[in-house]
Formats: C-alpha cells, sequence, structure tokens
C-alpha cells in the first residue's frame, strides 16, 4: 500500500476517534433536553395550580424538545459518519486513484451539514432555558 494512502487512512483513524467527543456532548444535550422537559412538568403539577403565562411554558417545552430531536439527528449522522469512515478502508481507497478525495469531500460535506443542525440544537436549547427562566421570574414576581 502507498503511503499516501497509509497516511489517508490513519488521518480518518484519527478523525473517526475524535468523533467520540462531540457525540458525547450531543449525549449530555440529549440528557439536558429531555431532563429539563421533566422539571418543567413536574414545577407545573407540584408548585404553580394556576401558572401565568402559560405559552411562555410551552414554548419552553417545544424547544426543548426540538433540540432533543436535533441531538437525536446528530448522533444517527455521527454514528453513520463513523460507518462510512470504516467502510472506505483498504479496497476503496486503494482501487480508486480519486478514492482519498473523494473520501474527504463526503466526510466534509457530512460535517458541514452536522454543524448547521448543531447549530440549531444549541439555539433551541437556549431558547427554552430563556423561556424557563422568563416564566419563573413573571410567576415568581
Amino acid at each position: 500500500m502507498p503511503d499516501d494512502i497509509k497516511e489517508a487512512i490513519e488521518v480518518l483513524e484519527k478523525f473517526k476517534e475524535a468523533l467520540k467527543y462531540p457525540y458525547d456532548g450531543i449525549k449530555h444535550m440529549t440528557i439536558l433536553s429531555s431532563g429539563s422537559i421533566l422539571i418543567i412538568i413536574a414545577i407545573l403539577e407540584g408548585i404553580f395550580k394556576k401558572p401565568k403565562s402559560i405559552g411562555i411554558v410551552m414554548a419552553s417545552i417545544v424547544s426543548f424538545v426540538l433540540s432533543l430531536i436535533c441531538s437525536l439527528i446528530l448522533m444517527g449522522i455521527i454514528a453513520n459518519l463513523v460507518g462510512y469512515i470504516t467502510s472506505m478502508y483498504g479496497s476503496y481507497i486503494a482501487e480508486n486513484e480519486g478514492g482519498i478525495k473523494e473520501a474527504v469531500d463526503k466526510v466534509k460535506s457530512i460535517c458541514k451539514k452536522a454543524k448547521v443542525i448543531e447549530w440549531f440544537n444549541d439555539i433551541f436549547f437556549i431558547l427554552g432555558i430563556v423561556m424557563l427562566v422568563c416564566f419563573a421570574f413573571i410567576n415568581f414576581l
């Protein structure tokens, strides 16, 4: 196997290892979003019998649900990306002259799409937190 192919495989292997960190971060975001939904429900049932501005609470729950959906999509993308990188090894790269460039371009394309979803995930989560804080201020003041 030529050196450039070995080097490409090493880079892809390191990239695959590096994907564990964002996957763990997204997993934590999933836990935080679902936990926030449960906390909101518990607060509504236990503390507020007649809460003011229920629309803010509903918008907060919707934001957390959207964040949860984005997180699950991202986890699927990362899992598929790891599978794709693993399947690229060996014969595919070795048999195709442009295989390395094609593989790297596809990985970059997938990463760009995932980055957009990650931004939406972060925005929905932050909006959910902000609306929850607003609800708390409205009802406690």
